[in-house]
């Protein structure tokens, strides 16, 4: 554990007390990486919290609400799992439980490398937390592979997907157990940054899919090719999570296939309540 994941877990465990027993350099260190901002008990984030547009990519703290869940891939040890902030939730809930021996972060910014049979689970509390008619899920990943598979799903059950964001033959794309079909968007570029978003506004945007190789902030601004808007089939309230550990992060399905598994890193995943990109 580095001094980072060692401050976060103090502030997670007694709140500031516990950082500021360590001394004014703890503090400085734990207010630099954005771990003070928090409320006490860590799963909720001051009124500092800044936009998603302002955001620097790096401090969970800055962004973290009862509305915004945000998880980093900070752990440094291989196997170890990721607890986020944010989304008013346990620390429970905010666990992302990895499997198959993920690589420990590594790099400016950190990123935790996952390759086939590789993933992260978490629990049907934080996926029903974005079963709503409005909601954003945004991820940052890099370096990915051109293999079939899938980037995150939640489920009613074993293999019934309510939403499933997936890379097929070249592309993106995107189902709700409504939509009938997928949301595709057009090829994506394997190398560097590679942004995903699905976003449901509860509105005229009700399903919004987009990929991006910079930070996006406005579906204005992305390439049409690039994005697919598949109307009101985005809507998911009503929705429960059921299937216990089958709320998966990472490349799982199919899980027998090597060849049909997505390889790559990714830095962060963010789940909301709320719309965080503009139209």
């Amino acid at each position: 554990m580095d001094r980072r994941q060692f401050l976060k877990r103090c502030f997670q465990i007694g709140g500031y007390a516990a950082i500021a027993q360590l001394g004014l350099g703890a503090i400085e260190d734990a207010r630099g990486w954005g771990i003070l901002p928090a409320l006490m008990g860590g799963s909720e984030a001051s009124a500092t919290t800044v936009a998603w547009s302002a955001w620097d990519e790096l401090n969970e703290g800055t962004i973290a609400t009862d509305n915004i869940f945000v998880a980093l891939m900070e752990n440094t040890l291989a196997g170890g799992n990721e607890v986020g902030q944010g989304g008013g939730l346990s620390e429970v809930n905010r666990t992302l439980t990895q499997a198959g021996n993920i690589a420990g972060a590594t790099g400016s910014p950190l990123m935790r490398q996952f390759d086939t049979n590789k993933w992260m689970t978490f629990t049907d509390t934080l996926a029903n937390f974005i079963c709503s008619t409005t909601y954003t899920i945004i991820m940052k990943w890099n370096t990915v592979n051109d293999a079939q598979g899938t980037f995150f799903r939640i489920t009613e059950a074993y293999n019934d997907p309510i939403l499933r964001i997936s890379h097929t033959a070249g592309t993106i794309s995107a189902n709700t157990d409504a939509s009938g079909s997928d949301s595709v968007a057009d090829a994506f570029t394997a190398v560097g940054d590679l942004y995903i978003v699905f976003q449901a506004d509860g509105g005229v945007h009700n399903g919004m899919l987009a990929w991006s190789t910079t930070k996006p902030t406005d579906f204005s601004a992305i390439a049409a090719g690039q994005k697919k808007d598949i109307g009101t089939s985005g809507d998911i309230s009503g929705e429960v999570a059921g299937g216990g550990g089958n709320q998966l992060l990472g490349s799982y399905l199919p899980s027998n296939n090597i060849q049909y598994q997505i390889t790559g890193k990714l830095q962060y995943i963010i789940l909301s309540n709320t719309a965080l990109l503009t139209y």
